[in-house]
C-alpha cells in the first residue's frame, strides 16, 4: 500500500500523461480535509481521468454551495456532526434542549439549502451524519447519538434525485476506529480523519464517480470449477460438486451465487467461460438442485477446451461490447495471468485461496456494476441480448443485407421530451461508448433540465422487430442556438442495435421535425472507442468547418440534407413526438 508521500510524487507524475476525460470535483466541509484531495485525483488518475479537485473555504458549506461554479459535476460534502458548533461532541451532554432542538432546526435549513442550491449539479454526495467517532465506547445512548439520528432522518425526507448519501459508518468499519482518526490533528486543527479512512471512503465513493465519465461495467464472465461451485465437475461428477448454502464447502458458492444472480437480474451481463464439456456443464445448469444462476440468467456460454482469452474475444465480438466492460473471475493463477497479458483491458479477479473470503471479496466487484441511474430495461438485458444472438444467426440465411434487414420487420417508436424516460436516458449517456458521437454524460438531474428547457429538444427511440423489444436504444439532445441554428448536443445508440439502418430512420425524422432551421450543427469528438461513427455525419452531407484535436466540427444546410434509405423500417410517433 503506497503511503501518502508516495501518492503524492504518483499524482505529479500520472497528471503528465493523462489525457482522459474531465470530472470537475468541489469538496464542502466544516472540517479540515486537505488530504482527500489528492486521493480522489489518485483513483481518478488510476482509472485515466483528469481530475479538476478544488476544495472549498473552512466550515463554509452553506455559503460555497451557493457559489458553486456551473462547471462542476461533482459536490462531495462533508458535513461533520462534532463540528456542528464547537465541541458539540461533549457539549451536547450539557446544553439545554431548547439549544439542542434550535441548533439541530437551524442545521436542517442549512441542509435543505445547500442541496437546493446544488440541484443543477450532475451528483452530490453527501455523508450521512454518525455519532459513532466520539461515542461508540459508551454504554448508553446520548444526545450526540440522537442528533445523528435525528439529521439522517431528516434526510430521508429529502427528494433530490442528483443526491447519493453515504452510510460513512460502513468507512469506520471497514478501517477500524483506531485507525480511522486522528484526534490529535482534529483538536489542534479540526483534521478529524486518517489517510486510512479517507482511502475506504474514495473506494466507495469511486463507484459513484466513474459512471458520470463512462468508466462502467456491464458484463461479468464466470468460470465454473472451483469458481460457481466448489470441485471439478469433469472429475467429481454432478454428484461430487458442493454448492449448497446448507454445507460448509458449498456456503461460500452460494453466497456468490446469489449476489451474480442479483446482478443478472437488475442488467449485468452474466457469461461463462470453462474448459470443460459443454455438456457436463449443462446437466449442472439444468438438473442441479443448488444451482441458484440458472440457464435463464445466462446470456452466453463458451464452454470448450479453446483458451480464454479467445472465448472472451468471441463474447465481446458477440455481445458488441468492449473489453474493458467485463470483469473475468477464476480460481486459476494461469488463466488470470493469461488475461491480463493477452487482454489487459479486462479486469480480472482470482478466487482466494481461502474460500470463506470469497464472499466478502465478490461483494467490492458488485460495487464495480453500480449505475447511477436504472431503467425497465434493465431487467429484459438478458433476454434483449439472446435475441440479439438470434439475429445475427438469421443474418447467414439470407443472400443479401437488404433481403435480412427486409426479414426484421423492424418498427422504431419515437419520443420527444417524454420525462418517463428520463432514467433510461442519462443511463445511456453514462454507459454506451461505441455509437456515440460526442460522448458527453449526463444524469437524471441534467436530462431533466433539457427536457424542461425550451432551448432543447430530447427525442428518444424504442426499437422492435420479428425477435422481441429491444427497448429505449437511441438517444439525440438537440440545442437551438440565439442564432437561429440547432446544434446536435448529442447523437448515440446501444451497440444492440447497431448495423441495422435505424439510426438513418431516426436521424432522418430528426431532421424533418427542424426543417424550418436553416443552419444544423453537429460534432464528432474522438475517443478510444467511437471511430465507428467518425465519418457519420458526412454521409448525411454535412460538411466538416472545422477540425481540431479529434473534434469535428459539422455545419449543414437543412436543405442539403441527404437522407440514406431506411425503407425498411416503419416508425411510429411515440408519446410527445
Amino acid at each position: 500500500m503506497k503511503t501518502y508521500t508516495e501518492i503524492l510524487k504518483e499524482n505529479k507524475e500520472l497528471k503528465k500523461l493523462v489525457q482522459g476525460p474531465e470530472l470537475h470535483v468541489k469538496l464542502l466541509a466544516n472540517v479540515t480535509i486537505h488530504q482527500l484531495k489528492e486521493l480522489i485525483e489518485y483513483e481518478l488518475l488510476k482509472q485515466s481521468i483528469t481530475p479538476i479537485v478544488e476544495i472549498g473555504n473552512y466550515d463554509n458549506i452553506v455559503q460555497d454551495a451557493m457559489q458553486v461554479s456551473k462547471d462542476t459535476d461533482v459536490v462531495i460534502v462533508f458535513w461533520e456532526l462534532a463540528n456542528l458548533t464547537e465541541g458539540f461532541e461533549y457539549r451536547s451532554a450539557t446544553i439545554s434542549n431548547e439549544k439542542y432542538e434550535s441548533l439541530l432546526e437551524e442545521v436542517k435549513a442549512q441542509i435543505e439549502l445547500t442541496l437546493s442550491s446544488l440541484k443543477e449539479v450532475s451528483l452530490v454526495i453527501f455523508n450521512k451524519f454518525t455519532s459513532l467517532h466520539f461515542s461508540a465506547n459508551l454504554l448508553e445512548e446520548n444526545k450526540f447519538d440522537k442528533a445523528a439520528e435525528i439529521l439522517n432522518a431528516y434526510l430521508d425526507t429529502l427528494d433530490y434525485n442528483n443526491v447519493r448519501y453515504v452510510d460513512v459508518n460502513k468507512v469506520l468499519y471497514i478501517t477500524g476506529q483506531d485507525s480511522s482518526l486522528d484526534l490529535r490533528n482534529y483538536y489542534s486543527s479540526k483534521s478529524l480523519y486518517s489517510i486510512n479512512y479517507y482511502r475506504n471512503y474514495v473506494n466507495q465513493i469511486k463507484h459513484y464517480l466513474l459512471p458520470l465519465t463512462g468508466k462502467i461495467k456491464k458484463a461479468l464472465i464466470l468460470d465454473c470449477d472451483n469458481t460457481l461451485w466448489r470441485g471439478i465437475i469433469g472429475e467429481d461428477g454432478i454428484e461430487g460438486i458442493k454448492m449448497s448454502g446448507l454445507t460448509s464447502k458449498g456456503r461460500p458458492y452460494a453466497a456468490v451465487q446469489h449476489m451474480a444472480h442479483r446482478l443478472a437480474s437488475e442488467g449485468i451481463l452474466i457469461a461463462l467461460s470453462s474448459k470443460n464439456n459443454e455438456d457436463d456443464v449443462q446437466e449442472v445448469l439444468e438438473n442441479h438442485p443448488d444451482m441458484i444462476l440458472q440457464e435463464d440468467l445466462i446470456t452466453m456460454k463458451m464452454i470448450n477446451w479453446n483458451d480464454k482469452a479467445s472465448n472472451i474475444r468471441k463474447i465481446a465480438e458477440t455481445l458488441n461490447i468492449g473489453l474493458d466492460s467485463f470483469i473475468f473471475i477464476d480460481d486459476s493463477a494461469f488463466e488470470i495471468g493469461l488475461i491480463n497479458e493477452q487482454l489487459p483491458e479486462v479486469t480480472t479477479f482470482r478466487v482466494p485461496s481461502k474460500t470463506h473470503l470469497y464472499p466478502l471479496e465478490f461483494a467490492e466487484i458488485v460495487n464495480s456494476f453500480y449505475r447511477l441511474s436504472k431503467s425497465a430495461e434493465d431487467l429484459k438485458k438478458v433476454e434483449m441480448y439472446k435475441q440479439q444472438a438470434k439475429r445475427v444467426k438469421a443474418e447467414s440465411d439470407f443472400a443479401s443485407m437488404s433481403d435480412y434487414l427486409n426479414s426484421l420487420q423492424i418498427e422504431i417508436e419515437i419520443f420527444r421530451n417524454e420525462a418517463s424516460l428520463i432514467s433510461r436516458l442519462a443511463q445511456m449517456t453514462q454507459k454506451t461508448n461505441q455509437f456515440n458521437l460526442t460522448t458527453r454524460r449526463y444524469t437524471e438531474t441534467d436530462v431533466f433540465g433539457f427536457i424542461e428547457s425550451n432551448n432543447y429538444n430530447v427525442y428518444a427511440i424504442s426499437v422492435r422487430d420479428k425477435y422481441g423489444e429491444s427497448g429505449v436504444t437511441g438517444l439525440a439532445i438537440l440545442e437551438y442556438l440565439d442564432d437561429g441554428s440547432v446544434n446536435i448536443d448529442s447523437f448515440l445508440m446501444s451497440c444492440r442495435i447497431i448495423g441495422r439502418g435505424i439510426e438513418d430512420a431516426f436521424i432522418s425524422h430528426i431532421m424533418n421535425d427542424i426543417k424550418e432551421s436553416a443552419i444544423v450543427k453537429a460534432q464528432y469528438i474522438e475517443t478510444k472507442k467511437n471511430k465507428q461513427v467518425e465519418q457519420f455525419y458526412d454521409k448525411f452531407g454535412f460538411s466538416a468547418k472545422e477540425v481540431e484535436n479529434g473534434i469535428k466540427n459539422y455545419q449543414l444546410n437543412i436543405k442539403e440534407y441527404t437522407p440514406v434509405n431506411a425503407s425498411h423500417i416503419k416508425i411510429f410517433n411515440g408519446r410527445k413526438a
